[in-house]
């Protein structure tokens, strides 16, 4: 099932995986030719944000640190997720094993920050509809069909949390960033793949 911590995350609601079955450091920093950020983040699965905070003097000699190592967060599931609200993260871990981490813009904080604690992933939607709450301000009974106009974009993975779930966005940029309404948004191709990779009842 998934869970929040600041780390945040979802977590199965099957046992924890002993600890010593996980490295607790995945992959490597790498430096690449400086272009930009929005293109590296959504080729090398990271946020603007990211790569800006990696790099505080921007390029050097013409290159680009990318911080693709990662602290893997401790009590990971064995099947599940764990979203990590600080490095605005998502970790996913399949059969005991780490699988992939994709980033998430999280909510702005206050009354739209994005909850913690565990919970279930309660459904899976492909080209989903929305249904605008409250302070969207687009009026009661309103709902946006799928396609190009609609904030959720292709796919919506739905959580235990009322109205709280991971899904794309029509502002990709923001991906990496404090952004959302309290949602976990995410570039079209990560959701795309995160959809295939998870089930109900996680």
């Amino acid at each position: 099932m998934p869970s929040w911590a600041e780390t945040a995350g979802t977590q199965a609601s099957k046992p924890a995986t002993p600890k010593s079955a996980f490295s607790k450091v995945v992959g490597s920093n790498s430096k690449v030719e400086a272009r930009d950020y929005y293109d590296l983040g959504v080729k090398w699965g990271l946020g603007i944000d990211h790569i800006a905070q990696a790099n505080p003097h921007r390029a050097q000699n013409g290159q680009l640190l990318l911080p693709l190592s990662r602290i893997l967060p401790t009590d990971a599931p064995q099947d599940g997720l764990i979203v990590n609200v600080a490095e605005r993260l998502v970790y996913v871990f399949k059969g005991g094993k780490f699988d992939h981490f994709y980033p998430v813009a999280i909510g702005l904080g206050g009354r739209f920050a994005t909850p913690t604690g565990p919970c279930k992933i309660i459904e899976k939607v492909k080209n989903p509809t929305w249904t605008p709450p409250e302070w969207a301000g687009m009026g009661e009974g309103t709902v946006v069909d799928a396609g190009p106009d609609n904030p959720l974009g292709e796919r919506w993975i739905g959580l235990s949390l009322p109205g709280f779930g991971f899904h794309g966005t029509l502002s990709p940029t923001s991906v990496g960033s404090a952004a959302s309404h309290g949602c976990m948004r995410m570039y079209s191709g990560s959701v795309r793949e995160l959809f295939e990779k998870v089930q109900v009842g996680w």
